[in-house]
Order: C-alpha cells, then structure tokens, then sequence
C-alpha cells in the first residue's frame, strides 16, 4: 500500500510539473489560479489511471501466468 501511494505522489508530481511546463511555454497568459486547479485535476487523474492500469495489467498478467503452469 505504501508503494502505491508513493507510485502515484511521484507520478502526479512528475504529471503535474510536466502540465505546468507545458502550459508556461504555450499559453503563458492562462497560468492563474484556474489554470493550476486545472493542472491539479488533469494530474490526478492522470496518476490515478495510470496507478490503475499498472494493476489490471499485472492482475491479467498473473492469471496468463498461473494458466500457463497449471
């Protein structure tokens, strides 16, 4: 549990920074206040996808795995 939660801290953080950079370089004028709420949102759902999607896949990928040996 705790490496889940640290996954998805590093993968919102590295998210939310890349979003920030983006966003200082193609649309400077909009870095307000709607614009880091909207980085926060877009990040967090960005890590928490892919949080989940490393889990379905390495679910799938045991059950392929236990078939195979049985």
């Amino acid at each position: 549990m705790k490496q889940t939660i640290g996954r998805f801290f590093i993968y919102f953080l590295g998210f939310f920074i890349l979003i920030m950079i983006f966003g200082g370089i193609s649309k400077p004028y909009e870095m307000d206040i709607d614009g880091i709420v909207r980085a926060l949102v877009i990040s967090s759902a960005s890590a928490l996808s892919w949080i989940i999607g490393q889990y379905i896949v390495k679910t799938k990928m045991a059950k392929k795995i236990n078939k195979v040996i049985m």
